[in-house]
C-alpha cells in the first residue's frame, strides 16, 4: 500500500510496499503511475490530481492521506500484536479495506459542503484562519475581523486622516497635531466637510481661497489654520486633514494585519456499526452465484456509512443556518398568466438574494453549493440554467447536477421538507463553515463465526467535526409546491 506521498499540482515522490510486492518509485515520479496495478485501481485518484482543478486535486491528495492513515493504523496493530497474527486475523482484509476508502471517500458529499482536514491520530488538532487588524486605524478597530469590517480604502497605505475639530458657525482658528509622522511635504489637504478648503505648498504653509493663515510642522505635526472673516465653518461641520506619513522613517507606523491562524483541538469519535449474516446463506450464495460475500459486506456498509455521514454533515448544517423569509418561494402560479416552468425560473432570484445575505454577513463570499429536498431540487432542476449530472443509482444524499456548472446542486432525502439551503464552501483552508477533522474514514474487524452459525463483523469510521462559521448559510421554504 501507499507508504509515503507527497502532492505537488499531480507530481509526488512515492516509495511503497503492499501485498502485491514492493515497489520503489524515484523522486520526481508521477503518482500512482510506476505500477500498473497502482495505476489500474488508483487512475481515478491520478486523473483528479493532474486535471489542473484545484478542488479535485485537494480531494485526490486528502484521499491519499486517509488511505495512508488506513494502512499506518494496521501497520500499528502489526507492530503491537505481531505481523502473523494481524495477517492471520485480517487476510485479504486489509487491502479490501483500503479499497473501500478509496472508492466511498471522494464521493463523500462532505467534499462538496465541507473542508476536510486529515488528522493523524486520534486526538488532533484542525486549523481555522480569521484574519483580523491589528492596527486601530481608516474606520476600522484593532481586533475587528478583516472583511467582515471595511476600511475607508486607506489601511494599507501611507494615507492618514485626522479630525482637528468641529465648527461652531463662528470660530475662525482651528489648532492640532497630526497623528502619523513625520508628514511628506505638500500632501496634507484640508477639509470642511466634504470640501477641500486648503493644501500644502510644500513649505509648511497652507494656502486656500477662504484661509487667512495656515502652518504645519512635517516633523511635530503641529497644525494650525485660520479662516478669513466670514468663512467660518458651520455648526457641527467637521474640519479634518488628509495626509502621507513618511514610512522610511516610521516603520512602526506601518499598520498590521493578524492572519488568525488558530488550531482548535478535536478528537475524532468512534461511529461503530456490526453486520451479521447466515453461514448458511454465505454458503449457498458463494457455491451457486460465486458470490464473495465478504466483498459484499464491505460495499454495502461503505455505501451505509457514507449515507449516514452525509446525513449527519447535512442536518448539522440545518441546524446552524439562519432563515431569511427573502429566500422563501412560492410556487403557486393561481393569478398568473405563465406556466409552471416559466414561473419556476424566478428562483434564480432566490439565488442572487443568497449571494447578497452571505457577501452582507461575512464581506466575502457567495452561494457554492444548494442542499435541497426532493420538491426543491424538482424546482431548481427545472431551471433553464441546469447542468444534470449524468443519470446514477444514488444512495443517500447525492449531487443532481450545477447552476451553470459553479453552484453544486445536492439533493437530500432527510432534509426538512420543502426546505433549501445556501451555502458558501469558504475562501480557502481554515475559512469553511464546516471542518471536518478525518483519521480513519472506515475500518473492519475480522468476521466472526460463532456456534448459533452466523457471521459477525464490525466496522467503524473515526471522525468528527466543528462549526467554524455559521454566518455561511442561510435557507428558504418552498409553498405550495404540486409536482
Amino acid at each position: 500500500m501507499i507508504k509515503d506521498i507527497m502532492v505537488a499540482r499531480g507530481e509526488a515522490a512515492m516509495q511503497g510496499s503492499a501485498d502485491r510486492g514492493v515497489v520503489i518509485v524515484e523522486s520526481g515520479a508521477r503518482v500512482f503511475n510506476e505500477h500498473p496495478k497502482w495505476k489500474d485501481d488508483y487512475g481515478t485518484l491520478l486523473n483528479l490530481l493532474e486535471n489542473g482543478n484545484e478542488r479535485e486535486q485537494k480531494l485526490a491528495a486528502t484521499t491519499a492521506i486517509v488511505m495512508e492513515n488506513t494502512f499506518n493504523y494496521i501497520e500499528g496493530l502489526k507492530r503491537t500484536y505481531g505481523e502473523s497474527v494481524v495477517i492471520n486475523s485480517l487476510g485479504t482484509l486489509a487491502p479490501r479495506m483500503i479499497d473501500v476508502v478509496r472508492i466511498f471517500f471522494p464521493n463523500m458529499i462532505a467534499n462538496l459542503i465541507a473542508e476536510i482536514q486529515p488528522l493523524d491520530r486520534q486526538s488532533g488538532e484542525v486549523l481555522t484562519v480569521k484574519p483580523i487588524y491589528s492596527t486601530t486605524r481608516s474606520g476600522v478597530t484593532q481586533g475587528q475581523e478583516v472583511f467582515l469590517n471595511r476600511t475607508d480604502g486607506t489601511y494599507a497605505s501611507d494615507y492618514n486622516t485626522d479630525v482637528i475639530g468641529s465648527g461652531d458657525g463662528s470660530t475662525l482658528t482651528f489648532t492640532g497635531t497630526l497623528s502619523l509622522l513625520p508628514t511628506r511635504p505638500a500632501t496634507a489637504v484640508v477639509f470642511v466637510g466634504t470640501g477641500n478648503v486648503a493644501v500644502d505648498n510644500g513649505l509648511g504653509v497652507l494656502v486656500g481661497e477662504t484661509v487667512s493663515t495656515g502652518t504645519l510642522n512635517y516633523a511635530s505635526g503641529a497644525f494650525s489654520i485660520t479662516f478669513k472673516a466670514g468663512s467660518a465653518p458651520g455648526a457641527g461641520v467637521a474640519i479634518t486633514v488628509t495626509s502621507r506619513y513618511d514610512v522610511e522613517q516610521s516603520p512602526d507606523n506601518i499598520p498590521e494585519m493578524e492572519i488568525g491562524l488558530n488550531l482548535v483541538p478535536i478528537q475524532a469519535k468512534p461511529h461503530p456499526l456490526r453486520v451479521r449474516w447466515s453461514v448458511a446463506a454465505q454458503l449457498a450464495a458463494t457455491a451457486q452465484y460465486q458470490l464473495d460475500v465478504q466483498d459484499t459486506v464491505a460495499n454495502l456498509a461503505g455505501q451505509f456509512i457514507k449515507k449516514e455521514r452525509d446525513y449527519m454533515l447535512t442536518a448539522k448544517i440545518s441546524a446552524v443556518a439562519t432563515h431569511d423569509s427573502t429566500l422563501d418561494f412560492d410556487c403557486s402560479i393561481s393569478g398568473l398568466s405563465v406556466t409552471k416552468r416559466q414561473h419556476f425560473q424566478d428562483f434564480m432570484i432566490k439565488i442572487a438574494q443568497a449571494d447578497n445575505l452571505i457577501f452582507t454577513a461575512n464581506g466575502r463570499g457567495n452561494v457554492s453549493f444548494i442542499i435541497g429536498d426532493t420538491n426543491s431540487c424538482a424546482v431548481i432542476s427545472t431551471l433553464a440554467n441546469f447542468v444534470p449530472e449524468p443519470r446514477t443509482v444514488p444512495i443517500g444524499a447525492y449531487k443532481i447536477g450545477s447552476i451553470d456548472g459553479v453552484i453544486d446542486v445536492i439533493k437530500d432525502p432527510s432534509m426538512t421538507a420543502n426546505r433549501y439551503i445556501f451555502g458558501f464552501r469558504g475562501m480557502q483552508t481554515g475559512d469553511a463553515a464546516i471542518i471536518l477533522g478525518e483519521w480513519i474514514p472506515l475500518y473492519f474487524t475480522p468476521v466472526f463465526q460463532n456456534s448459533n452459525l452466523q457471521n459477525s463483523q464490525g466496522m467503524m469510521s473515526m471522525y468528527d467535526s466543528i462549526v467554524n462559521n455559521n454566518k455561511y448559510y442561510y435557507y428558504g421554504t418552498l409553498a405550495n409546491y404540486a409536482a
